[in-house]
């Protein structure tokens, strides 16, 4: 049998990872941290301390917040600690189970430069654009795998765990924030909150619901049969697990193929997963 803790969706609110992180260190064998740790240097860092004494490895990754240069710089802080970067470690196989790492995101904040698929938006190397999911691929084998993403699979069902509630831009216009001047241009996305908060301030933005998760994911689950799966991202679809036809599952029973979204640990949520025999079960945690 083997139990992972999931605290995912930190966003630097590192009390709220402490206490879940000295809630679960209890009963767990292993800790998931899907990620959004933070927006920088700093906060990656603090977060990081939190799990860095942990008695049980502690798997981390970037998700759509985090800075290149600065998640680098932040792990190499904790080389020889109970932190494992599965940005570069992507599989970790143990004797019944073995954990597939996605890292990245295909919708990034200003911060993030993590991307889950290659974007010819971004300049950079392939190398450098995040892990993709063409490359996951080939990390599959035959036996029964937990895919561990930040984004969540797209399912087709609004009680799905990837059913989002954000903001679009109307048309291009202004927004002044710490950062100073931007332009926000036409179809920019936003958080359920900052596209509130935009729009209390009289700009252009139109509130919108949909399931929003990764047709990727989604494709690469059916292509290789991939029977589990944990993600975040999507804070308000937090606390359900669905099957792959977006049916709700009840907390505590289990199941041969099982896809969860435990909620962001900044909300004070967190979960578990239990994995015996073949099937899996989850607990929702409040922190």
């Amino acid at each position: 049998m083997r139990c992972f803790g999931i605290i995912s969706d930190i966003h630097g609110e590192t009390k709220k990872a402490r206490k879940a992180y000295r809630k679960l260190k209890k009963f767990v064998d292993y800790f998931l941290v899907p990620g959004d740790l933070g927006d920088e240097y700093g906060e990656i860092v603090k977060v990081l301390s939190v799990f860095s004494q942990s008695k049980c490895p502690v798997y981390v990754m970037p998700g759509s917040h985090e800075p290149r240069r600065d998640w680098n710089r932040a792990i190499r802080q904790f080389q020889g600690s109970a932190i494992v970067d599965c940005h570069r470690s992507r599989r970790i196989s143990f004797d019944e189970i073995d954990v597939l790492f996605v890292p990245g995101s295909d919708w990034c904040a200003h911060t993030g430069q993590f991307r889950l698929r290659p974007d010819k938006r971004f300049k950079v190397a392939k190398d450098e654009q995040g892990v993709f999911v063409t490359a996951a691929t080939r990390l599959v084998r035959d036996r029964p795998t937990l895919l561990v993403s930040h984004v969540p699979p797209r399912f087709y069902k609004k009680g799905a765990i990837d059913r989002a509630q954000f903001g679009m831009a109307t048309q291009d216009f202004i927004y002044v924030d710490q950062e100073g001047l931007r332009v926000i241009p036409k179809g920019a996305v936003f958080p359920k909150e900052t596209a509130s908060l935009l729009k209390r301030d009289g700009s252009p933005v139109k509130m919108l619901e949909r399931n929003v998760g990764s047709k990727a994911l989604r494709k690469l689950i059916r292509s290789q049969a991939i029977a589990f799966s944990v993600c975040g991202h999507i804070h308000e679809a937090g606390g359900k697990a669905v099957t792959l036809s977006g049916k709700r599952i009840r907390a505590n029973t289990w199941h041969k193929r099982l896809y969860y979204n435990p909620g962001a640990v900044a909300d004070g949520r967190a979960g578990v997963l239990v994995f015996r025999d073949g099937m899996m079960k989850y607990r929702n945690i409040t922190v």
